[in-house]
């Protein structure tokens, strides 16, 4: 399965009970080695992520899979209002209601964000999250205009042949590689008055991004 058809993508694959195993894989062997690397002191300089957070905020949690990210975040942050995003009516959204009534987050189709009254945020976390969009810098936008997020944390594998990836991605009517997608990204970020703060995290992911004032 994937989203690999010649006229639309096939956006059913999210509906699949397989596609469980993915998302297990996509916490397992990342995501949660990105929370935990974010709040080591020694890989952020000079006191981890939370030197640039306050004591209470909103977390916003991209694409959480099946929650554990989300919860781990309140478990982190207790006094942070967490609120994960995900397909409505999925087998990932179904079990993110179970564990959200366990971890106390909130759950949110994102679609839900045009209307939402819960924002700034102060932190986005978007794990493997940008590449399941044909146009991920318009996606990008979106986000940071609805948003007005101060921190963003994201891991993105434009290349990765994986589950709901693209061969290639649009920005603008035209079509780009991974490679140029991921500088066009970027690039968006910086025009949007964001800075890539320099860490000692392995190949520098997730890349955590800053905006000032």
């Amino acid at each position: 399965m994937s989203l690999r058809i010649k006229k639309q993508p096939d956006y059913s694959v999210y509906n699949e009970k397989i596609y469980l195993a993915e998302v297990w894989c996509c916490w397992d062997f990342y995501a949660k080695k990105y929370i935990k690397d974010i709040l080591t002191p020694k890989l952020v300089p000079e006191k981890g992520i939370k030197q640039y957070m306050d004591r209470m905020g909103v977390i916003l949690d991209l694409g959480n899979g099946i929650g554990f990210s989300s919860a781990s975040f309140k478990q982190h942050f207790p006094k942070h209002l967490v609120i994960g995003t995900n397909v409505q009516d999925s087998y990932q959204w179904t079990l993110n209601v179970l564990l959200s009534k366990s971890y106390n987050y909130e759950l949110m189709d994102p679609d839900a964000l045009e209307k939402s009254r819960i924002y700034p945020v102060e932190l986005t976390f978007a794990s493997e999250y940008f590449e399941h969009f044909e146009k991920p810098v318009e996606h990008l936008s979106y986000i940071l205009e609805k948003s007005k997020t101060k921190i963003l944390v994201a891991a993105n594998a434009f290349g990765a042949d994986s589950c709901g990836h693209f061969d290639s991605y649009i920005h603008k009517g035209k079509s780009y590689d991974s490679k140029a997608i991921g500088r066009i990204f970027g690039k968006e970020l910086k025009e949007n008055g964001y800075r890539k703060i320099k860490t000692k995290l392995w190949n520098s992911r997730p890349s955590i991004w800053i905006k000032d004032g």
